[in-house]
């Protein structure tokens, strides 16, 4: 299984880079949107507001650059949004996970070598998911 996943990441190097700059501007973008949101608004719910315009943006990115072949004569859809939205959000819940579980085995000063393992781990799932399910290819 670990074989077949770098392999499928080997094939798909270049579209993983891809990948990689739409995340960077999306977080880029998360934190723009989230220091105008909450000038006027809770921190918790500018937080959940700018991740959802970050995932907004990386969908219709990711769309239109890193998958363009794949959606060559496919337009935005809900639908595929949606699929987006819910591979995020289960990346966001590994990347959690691992953060957390990381801690906990190793203590509270690991924290920052454990929210990049998480970040690394989520991205990766979120971008064999998005491969597959939302612009899978024709």
């Amino acid at each position: 299984m670990i074989i077949k996943s770098l392999s499928f990441l080997n094939r798909n190097f270049y579209k993983l880079l891809r990948f990689g700059m739409v995340g960077l501007l999306g977080t880029v973008v998360n934190f723009i949107a989230y220091y105008f949101l909450v000038i006027g608004i809770n921190i918790n719910i500018a937080a959940i507001l700018s991740f959802f315009v970050a995932v907004v943006s990386n969908y219709i990115l990711n769309h239109k650059f890193t998958f363009r072949i794949e959606n060559l004569n496919r337009p935005l859809s809900l639908k595929c949004f949606f699929q987006y939205l819910s591979g995020n959000i289960l990346g966001l819940i590994i990347n959690l996970t691992v953060l957390n579980s990381l801690i906990y085995i190793y203590g509270i000063n690991f924290h920052i070598k454990a929210q990049i393992i998480g970040i690394m781990l989520g991205s990766i799932f979120n971008f064999i998911f998005v491969n597959n399910v939302v612009f899978p290819s024709k």
